[in-house]
């Protein structure tokens, strides 16, 4: 594809002009006209004018009997010189509407990245049981943690925020501000939704409903929670067909380790354990079911790699387009011939010599 840019009329370097004349720019640009026959003609034409106007003008004094030819009336030094200074403004004039004429330009190729992108929402659990310590300093801070250097390496997807416990609460629509969903994430505690439980099925709902409008191809649900579905009216694996029907996948994280975990800490400073039990097949099904894929994750290193490797699977299809681009110069130089132009004018028409002379 051939794109022809003559934008540069308005650039904002045009006035460097040692920039336009250096040998390694004037080197590096194609003159498209230089060998036709009218930029020859155009050159012989300039050079007569600037002759013409560079002689020295005669003048003839006719006095009573007598005929005299004087070079030059008689006038100041200052202006003497200053008269001599004028055609070589028009020079510069002349040479830059030469090298306007002479039409440089340049291709360049452009390389323009086409994303189609995927909207993924995330389904972060904020039940009580994320506060266990398994994860230092506990599980939803890890989560917290993770889930934003997730957000790094995703780059023109859409993405949204769904925090769930008892219930399931939209924390951001989809939207491509990665800042905005990192200082979401930054805000979520315990205290953003206050009915116990685990409530995967609504979860599900939720984020489906929300992925139901996206353009994208791909649509992807990522659920991180600690436990089996303990709220909720709606089931988890109905939920999942649901979200297959519409076309959306679903990896599913179970984190935390099974067996005794520590809680925090007694009155006397002593520490606590619960015994967690973890079954893995709410977790496995629902993915299962989306065509998605399922990970168990018992310390943060394991999340951040489970991270990565949805990272690395649900990347957005990019293609490349290249563009032939060809930057015109010739209106830089245009200009410039221009400015000398009515510099050499306004010097040589305007009333200063009158004020040189008196």
């Amino acid at each position: 594809m051939l794109l022809r840019q003559s934008d540069w009329l308005y650039t904002d370097d045009w006035w460097k002009l040692w920039q336009w004349l250096a040998p390694h720019f004037l080197r590096q640009v194609e003159w498209a006209q230089l060998g036709t026959w009218w930029w020859v003609v155009a050159a012989f034409l300039c050079s007569a004018v600037f002759y013409s106007l560079f002689r020295e003008e005669k003048y003839t004094y006719v006095l009573p009997g007598h005929t005299y030819h004087v070079g030059t009336p008689k006038e100041s030094l200052a202006m003497r010189l200053a008269a001599k200074a004028i055609p070589f403004l028009l020079l510069p004039a002349i040479i830059m509407l030469l090298l306007a004429l002479a039409r440089p330009q340049q291709e360049k190729i452009l390389t323009e990245q086409e994303s189609e992108g995927v909207s993924i929402v995330l389904l972060l659990d904020v039940s009580p049981s994320m506060n266990l310590k398994d994860f230092s300093p506990n599980r939803l801070a890890v989560m917290k943690a993770v889930a934003k250097d997730f957000l790094k390496g995703r780059q023109s997807d859409e993405i949204g925020i769904v925090v769930f416990a008892g219930d399931a609460l939209t924390l951001s629509p989809l939207t491509t501000d990665y800042a905005h969903l990192m200082q979401r994430i930054d805000e979520i505690d315990f205290s953003i939704l206050m009915q116990r439980g685990t409530a995967v099925g609504t979860a599900i709902a939720v984020g489906v409903n929300r992925l139901e409008q996206a353009k994208t191809k791909s649509k992807v649900l990522l659920i991180l929670s600690d436990g089996d579905n303990t709220a909720g009216t709606l089931e988890p694996e109905a939920a999942a067909l649901i979200a297959k029907e519409y076309g959306v996948k679903i990896y599913s994280i179970l984190i935390g380790k099974e067996g005794a975990v520590l809680k925090g800490n007694d009155a006397f400073g002593q520490p606590v354990y619960v015994n967690n039990t973890v079954d893995p097949a709410v977790m496995e099904a629902i993915a299962r079911l989306t065509g998605g894929k399922y990970y168990r994750a018992e310390d943060r290193r394991a999340l951040s790699q489970v991270f990565r490797e949805i990272n690395r699977l649900e990347k957005s299809p990019i293609k490349l387009k290249q563009v032939k681009v060809v930057v015109e110069y010739y209106a830089i130089y245009l200009r410039w011939a221009l400015v000398f132009l009515l510099l050499w004018y306004a010097l040589r028409f305007s009333p200063w010599r009158s004020w040189l002379s008196d």
